[in-house]
């Protein structure tokens, strides 16, 4: 059965690989690289789109009148992005991938070039095998956005897949802050993102990756960041429901004094799954990076986190902490972490720590004697949890 169901999905995916067009030859490199993998590679494709299939639901169709921006957009619509429909920001360029090749070419075909080798990421491969039309943002040197660049995306019933991809290039001393989430009333649908970042000297990036509420798809990012000297990466994810929340996040501090934070939160419900997998690389000295992931689980639901961080013989006097906590809410929760530390240069300063708990009887009993249920004691326990990192997402609506 499950083979069947992993042949399925790989003839559904064949069938949208383009076979003309200028990226005609990198698409048909990076799909039999991705094949290379085998089927396995496909097992949380196929769960997901198993469980879409279930749930979908008939006649939800994309409309143009859904987009409502209050804000700088981008709009991306079952995985396309569609100029149209944007509210662009005239400080900076942005420009559809297939008039970028014209004026970036060989800095995306570089980028592109870079990309196959991400074979312990088959879905990155999958991203550049499939994608549609994506999007290059590029921020001049010293140019800083009051405002947020939020990217929207929206999907219908109309497609099972999509494979947003975005680069992104942050002049030095730049500043940009950039949103991502999905919007409108979507059926269920399995996305995968891929988003490459290069941070110029002394640039700023600031990137919030918010999730959807009670649904069956799956979520799958590919992120790549490579910063110069002083620039700094603030991302922060958070995702709630019973969807699949799949992260590969990869990051190389390249310059002295790079600096990079994580943070990130999972609240799942019914067959929810969130796995995140982290490489952090300090390439050069006086680089520092912090992690924090929170994954919050109720009965049925599992995460699973691994994180690596290598700092190299050039990495003297860095910093790297890494942390991931697990609140298991309910009995039949699994939760799982998998750090790695590989250091080759010396004085450094470099921790990493898991804690996987459910919630203390203690503070559960303290609460119930100020009067509360135990249904409201432990909703105070679960927002304090959360809290950590809801905080963070300064531009966004969580409620």
């Amino acid at each position: 059965m499950t083979k069947r169901l992993e042949e399925h999905t790989l003839h559904s995916l064949r069938s949208l690989l383009e076979k003309s067009g200028p990226l005609a030859p990198l698409r048909k490199q990076a799909w039999e690289l991705f094949l290379q993998g085998g089927l396995s590679s496909l097992a949380p494709l196929v769960k997901r789109q198993l469980l879409c299939q279930t749930e979908k639901k008939a006649g939800s169709f994309f409309k143009e009148s859904q987009v409502k921006p209050a804000s700088f957009s981008l709009v991306f619509v079952n995985g396309a992005f569609q100029p149209r429909l944007s509210l662009l920001p005239l400080e900076c360029t942005v420009l559809p991938l297939s008039q970028a090749l014209r004026s970036y070419g060989s800095f995306l075909e570089s980028q592109w070039r870079k990309s196959l080798s991400e074979k312990n990421d088959p879905l990155a491969l999958l991203n550049l095998a499939l994608h549609k039309e994506g999007v290059l943002i590029y921020l001049p040197e010293g140019v800083r956005l009051e405002r947020p660049l939020r990217v929207l995306f929206f999907g219908d019933a109309s497609s099972s897949y999509a494979f947003p991809r975005i680069h992104l290039y942050v002049s030095a001393r730049s500043s940009l802050s950039l949103s991502l989430r999905r919007e409108g009333e979507l059926p269920p649908l399995c996305t995968h993102l891929f988003l490459e970042c290069d941070l110029g000297a002394g640039a700023s990036l600031t990137l919030h990756r918010v999730g959807v509420r009670g649904e069956a798809g799956g979520h799958f990012d590919s992120f790549r960041f490579a910063l110069k000297r002083q620039a700094l990466l603030k991302m922060v994810s958070a995702f709630e429901g019973s969807g699949g929340f799949f992260q590969d996040i990869r990051f190389s501090l390249q310059e002295e004094e790079a600096q990079c934070e994580l943070f990130s939160l999972a609240h799942l419900k019914g067959q929810g799954d969130a796995h995140t997998q982290v490489r952090a690389l300090h390439l050069a000295p006086f680089t520092k990076s912090s992690q924090l992931f929170k994954a919050a689980l109720h009965q049925g639901t599992r995460s699973h986190f691994e994180g690596a961080i290598e700092i190299a013989k050039k990495g003297a006097r860095s910093e790297a902490r890494q942390l991931s906590k697990a609140l298991l809410l309910e009995e039949g929760a699994l939760a799982s972490s998998r750090p790695f530390l590989n250091i080759h240069a010396d004085d450094v300063k470099a921790e990493h720590g898991a804690t996987l708990s459910p919630l203390r009887e203690e503070e559960l009993f303290y609460l119930k004697t100020r009067g509360l249920s135990t249904k409201e004691a432990q909703e105070i326990l679960l927002t304090a949890f959360c809290k950590e990192i809801l905080l963070h997402l300064t531009e966004e609506r969580y409620d």
